[in-house]
């Protein structure tokens, strides 16, 4: 079917004139995504891909003007001659940046005439400007100030989107699945802004070549390196410091970046706990990332792309100690390590078959590895010894193939299309346990569950089609086949999106989107320690379900074509839902990992999202609000009663607002306001298991709860607001930044968790815990 479609397309390219080519920076040679380029004689329009291409036709044969585009830059025009079809290279330069802010969201003034919605695009650059959390720039971070993406709990980077779960996020960077982007559980993003490019955010009119997860398509890109000369620079902030290397290998033809970053407070804390102890404990906290990408330009039609990323966090302790009894000296010891991450390894090319078919080619591999260590050991001065050993551990792998055509026809169609394949390996649950007594093995055990394989292959066709100048469809349509347990399983997911531009400076836009999810995670990685667990369908677990409508609208303001307004209204309803059981945990049980969940839950999500912007100017941002319910219901939960999802929110309110007071110095600040999250609390209490003995009445004051259903308690509202100042100074081909940031400016007491306890006076009272107060942070950076 592929193959006919590709025959088709070509056979219609024929009868028409088309101009390709590739938008990148003139500077860097960074490709330019989304850029518009618009014949000017026909103004019709089309953008950039993903790596910087477009392919656009025309029935004339006279020579036409094409203008390039792309928000910081100076545009740029072509002339075309008279001819056939025409491939062209443009390099635009940046031009005041102080006049616009990189960010574009839901649909963006490059959207009005295209049929998406549900749309959030940031460049890395503009991370540099806005308010952090303790110095730590964080792309994720930013997209949590957008309408309909929450963050859950106070100061984390989870991100969940119109009522879904954070495992409901499809992340790719540079085309590879992430099974983990947070670090810190979850305070700090594994994408290091030094090596990122850009990111594109979907919450709704997912396009066809997406699938495998409900609630959003999350799509990073690394940058490629400059083609031009060496870069480098370095930053130093209060968590960690970074550093990143770029340059050609052969100018105009290759090149590479290599970035990484490392927590510092460890080697601080670590050293001091050492030595204040005299060796006899040690412990901290650890992360580090490392990024690399290089590309080559093959010939003036194909380019290849190898990217790599490998980033971990690690919760260590250890101590020793040395006690005498009845005469006998024992030393012990005792150590702990919790270390999870990602690695990733991808192969691109590109090829670009002729000016209106464009292709990439992908294989590659993710890996997510959580494990758990514990070592205790005991010697005595009299031949004594024993020693015990656990280790748990989960992970997922996925080996990745995929083909991806793009194909203009004609003024009026362009087609995707597309075959990927993926062999997704699970270990859900392994745990190993050993005990030795005077070097014997009393104890030898090895359990948990077995590896899982679970093949997927995929097949996806869409056609854009502009109806009219008014009027155009995306029409598109997924068909997703997986293996489980050597059955297959096929789910047909179709995907439609439609934008009607009512004038120059209004557009409705509406979609539908069916997703399916085969792949599932429970988590605690809210706390501490990481202890993800990832787990596939199986024949008694059926794949998480969701289909959403979203009706949108995109206003531009007449003479002010800086401010812009967007709305979202959107429909979404869930199945086969599922949750972990009470008390239940993976880590070292031996109770089957299936037995352990609650499955055959629904949900829905309703809500509307209004964003307002202003993009150019000295003074830029955005105020964005959300109004939502989000909804459960298991048959073994509430009775069977629906009740609002943990992270249900009425209301969500965001301004962000950046001052630039000239080239060198800037102020931006962001407040938050989210109503109360949902959680579960007696409504009463009362006394129970009065006994007898001999005949005397003994009363045994345990305590029993009553509990009127789940999350019908609302904590209080969360609002924060932050402040960032940046410095920059230029000497010597060198660009000096300082940073000072206070995140949380008024200290407002956000709840972290609610508990009841009693006061002075012996009074059960309810309290809440404070997790992030004030907090001053400043950071230092140089490129060069």
């Amino acid at each position: 079917m592929l193959f006919m479609f590709l025959l088709l397309s070509l056979f219609i390219q024929a009868q028409k004139r088309s101009i390709s080519g590739y938008i990148s920076d003139d500077h860097t040679g960074e490709a330019l995504i989304n850029a518009t380029i618009i014949n000017v004689k026909t103004n019709q329009g089309v953008l950039s891909n993903n790596y910087g291409f477009f392919s656009i036709t025309t029935t004339s044969s006279d020579s036409l003007i094409l203008n390039c585009s792309y928000v910081g830059y100076q545009p740029y025009r072509v002339g075309i001659k008279a001819q056939g079809d025409t491939i062209i290279f443009a390099k635009l330069k940046k031009g005041v940046t102080i006049e616009e802010v990189v960010v574009s969201s839901n649909y963006g003034s490059n959207y009005l005439s295209i049929p998406v919605t549900g749309i959030v695009e940031m460049e890395a650059a503009l991370v540099e400007k806005l308010p952090t959390l303790l110095g730590e720039a964080d792309l994720a971070r930013m997209l949590q100030l957008m309408p309909g993406i929450q963050s859950g709990k106070e100061g984390t980077g989870g991100l969940y989107v119109r009522g879904g779960t954070n495992d409901q996020n499809l992340i790719l960077l540079d085309g590879m699945p992430i099974y983990n982007a947070n670090h810190i559980g979850g305070f700090i993003s594994i994408f290091n802004p030094s090596s990122i490019n850009y990111l594109k955010m979907y919450k709704a009119g997912f396009p066809a070549r997406y699938g495998g997860r409900l609630s959003s398509i999350l799509e990073v890109r690394m940058k490629d390196g400059n083609m031009n000369e060496m870069k480098r620079g370095y930053s130093i902030g209060t968590i960690s410091g970074n550093f990143y290397f770029e340059g050609p290998i052969k100018k105009d033809t290759s090149s590479f970046i290599i970035a990484g970053r490392r927590t510092l407070f460890d080697l601080f804390t670590s050293a001091f706990n050492y030595l204040d102890t005299n060796g006899e404990s040690n412990g901290g906290y650890s992360l580090w990332d490392l990024n690399a990408k290089y590309n080559k330009k093959l010939n003036g039609t194909s380019r290849v792309f190898l990217s790599y990323y490998s980033g971990r966090d690690k919760f260590f302790g250890s101590s020793n100690d040395t006690g005498t009894m009845d005469g006998e000296t024992f030393k012990s010891s005792f150590s702990h390590r919790n270390s999870w991450g990602n690695t990733m390894a991808s192969l691109r090319l590109n090829k670009l078959y002729s000016s209106k078919t464009f292709a990439n080619y992908t294989v590659g591999f993710t890996n997510y590895l959580n494990k758990t260590v514990t070592k205790n050991k005991i010697k005595s001065d009299k031949n004594f010894s024993g020693e015990g050993y656990t280790k748990n551990q989960s992970a997922i792998t996925t080996l990745v193939l995929s083909a991806d055509i793009e194909s203009v026809a004609n003024n009026f169609h362009s087609f995707n299309m597309g075959v990927q394949s993926n062999l997704n390996i699970f270990s859900p649950s392994s745990n190993k346990s050993t005990t030795s007594l005077n070097e014997e093995i009393l104890y030898d055990s090895l359990w948990g569950a077995e590896a899982i394989v679970l093949p997927e292959v995929s097949l996806y066709f869409s056609d854009q089609i502009q109806l009219t100048p008014k009027i155009s469809f995306d029409l598109g349509l997924r068909w997703v086949n997986y293996f489980i347990e050597k059955e297959l399983f096929p789910v047909i997911e179709p995907r439609i999106t439609a934008n009607y531009n009512i004038n120059k400076l209004t557009a409705l836009k509406f979609s539908y989107s069916r997703m399916s999810q085969f792949v599932h995670l429970v988590s605690t990685s809210d706390q501490a320690e990481s202890s993800d667990f990832w787990f596939p369908s199986t024949s008694d677990i059926s794949p998480e379900m969701s289909n959403q409508i979203t009706l949108g609208g995109f206003w531009q303001f007449k003479g002010r074509n800086d401010f812009q307004l967007s709305c979202d209204l959107y429909y979404k309803t869930f199945d086969n839902l599922i949750e972990l059981r009470d008390g239940a945990s993976f880590i070292g049980s031996a109770i089957n990992w299936e037995q352990q969940l609650i499955r055959g839950g629904k949900g829905y999500a309703i809500g509307g999202e209004f964003l307002l912007e202003k993009k150019r100017g000295r003074t830029t941002g955005w105020l964005a609000y959300t109004i939502s319910k989000n909804m459960r219901k298991f048959t073994e939960i509430n009775k069977n009663d629906w009740y609002p999802f943990r992270y249900d929110r009425r209301h969500e309110l965001s301004l962000v607002v950046t001052h630039d007071f000239n080239k060198r110095i800037n102020l931006s600040a962001n407040w938050v306001y989210m109503s109360g999250e949902a959680v579960t609390l007696p409504q009463y209490k009362y006394l129970i298991n009065v006994q007898q003995l001999d005949g005397v009445l003994f009363d045994t004051y345990s305590q029993a709860h009553f509990y009127n259903g789940k999350n019908k308690f609302r904590t209080p509202a969360y609002h924060r607001l932050d402040f960032s100042f940046n410095i920059k100074k230029e000497f010597s081909n060198r660009i000096r930044t300082w940073s000072i940031g206070l995140y949380n400016a008024y200290n407002s007491a956000n709840p972290y968790y609610v508990y009841f306890s009693k006061d002075k006076q012996g009074a059960v009272k309810l309290y809440s815990y404070t997790l992030l107060p004030i907090m001053p942070s400043i950071s230092y950076s140089v490129k060069f």
